[in-house]
């Protein structure tokens, strides 16, 4: 049997379009579970993530990728459509404006540097015009180093976040 034990907890900064949360993975565990009610102040702008090192935020193209988006108004959506972009870990949680939206994610031995990070996210969304959607994804971050952290961010524009939080928390065995 496993329990969850809350590591971080932030608030999102309507200042900003962009937040890190690092030295939040550590030796302690091996899977982390991310909880985001994180919205922006407009809708049609989704939060993607990438993640940190002892340097910074990882900007490499060494995330691959994969989305199914399920929506409720039109048929399933592939993402990313194209490789052009992958210096970002992908889709990490669907954010409609006032509307908000939620994800959950887990995410595998961040820092351990012997292997690649996993992860896998689920989130869901709203919007008034078009009506529900969903989304799973899977991502690798092909590289083997020690992730310490995420950076979460606009990926479609530059609006402020405006509102909501994140929750990590450490699964144990």
């Amino acid at each position: 049997m496993s329990s969850l034990n809350l590591i971080s907890e932030t608030n999102a900064d309507t200042s900003t379009s962009s937040m890190e949360i690092n030295n939040v993975f550590s030796n302690d565990y091996k899977v982390y579970k991310v909880v985001s009610t994180l919205r922006f102040q407009t809708a049609d702008n989704d939060a993607y993530i990438r993640y940190m090192n002892s340097s910074g935020v990882i900007t490499s193209s060494n995330y691959d990728t994969a989305s199914h988006m399920y929506r409720s108004h039109d048929s399933l959506l592939l993402r990313p459509t194209t490789r052009t972009n992958l210096n970002y870990g992908g889709y990490f949680t669907l954010t409609t404006g006032t509307t908000g939206g939620g994800s959950v994610e887990y995410i595998y031995n961040p820092f351990d540097s012997n292997l690649y990070t996993l992860a896998i996210n689920q989130s869901i969304g709203h919007l008034a015009s078009y009506g529900s959607y969903g989304l799973k994804t899977i991502r690798a971050y092909k590289n083997q180093e020690s992730i310490t952290g995420i950076n979460i961010y606009n990926g479609n524009a530059s609006n402020n976040f405006g509102g909501g939080k994140i929750r990590i928390y450490g699964v144990s065995e």
